[in-house]
């Protein structure tokens, strides 16, 4: 599920929930996640205080990137576990 997040130390952004986590997409954009799959995301549509920017690229995209963030979820653990603190924040930390 998508959503706008923040912590005391970040401003609002675009995150998607995975269970007690939050994978902040920012990050994961800024660690090229999403580097394939259109151009429009390096435009950094996460990184901001509404959904509507990621909202306006369309559904189209939208289930794109859903499904990127599964795939990734699945093989996180061998393809980015050095970044896995700054990936997730932790749901209790955040403000929704």
């Amino acid at each position: 599920m998508y959503g706008i997040f923040s912590t005391s130390s970040q401003a609002p952004r675009v995150g998607f929930k995975v269970g007690s986590l939050i994978l902040d997409l920012t990050i994961a954009d800024n660690l090229g996640i999403f580097a394939d799959l259109i151009p429009q995301i390096a435009d950094s549509v996460f990184d901001r205080p509404a959904l509507n920017e990621f909202m306006a690229l369309g559904r189209e995209t939208g289930w794109a990137i859903t499904q990127r963030i599964r795939e990734y979820l699945q093989t996180e653990e061998d393809q980015t576990a050095a970044f896995r603190e700054f990936l997730f924040v932790a749901l209790s930390e955040a403000m929704l």
